[in-house]
């Protein structure tokens, strides 16, 4: 279950990929943070790069 906090980082994340891919891991987006927003259909994962799916 995620909290209010998990859901603010997810949206922050999310709204940086709408400006453009990005990479996984330190200092773009956590690598489970890319897993929960890929589990929720919102983003793709392709290698070690993260794009908005939508």
């Amino acid at each position: 279950m995620m909290d209010e906090a998990t859901r603010r980082i997810d949206a922050a994340f999310l709204n940086a990929l709408r400006l453009g891919p990005q990479r996984i891991g330190y200092p773009r987006i956590p690598e489970p943070v890319a897993s929960r927003l890929a589990a929720s259909g919102k983003v793709i994962i392709s290698g070690e790069e993260v794009r908005h799916a939508g």
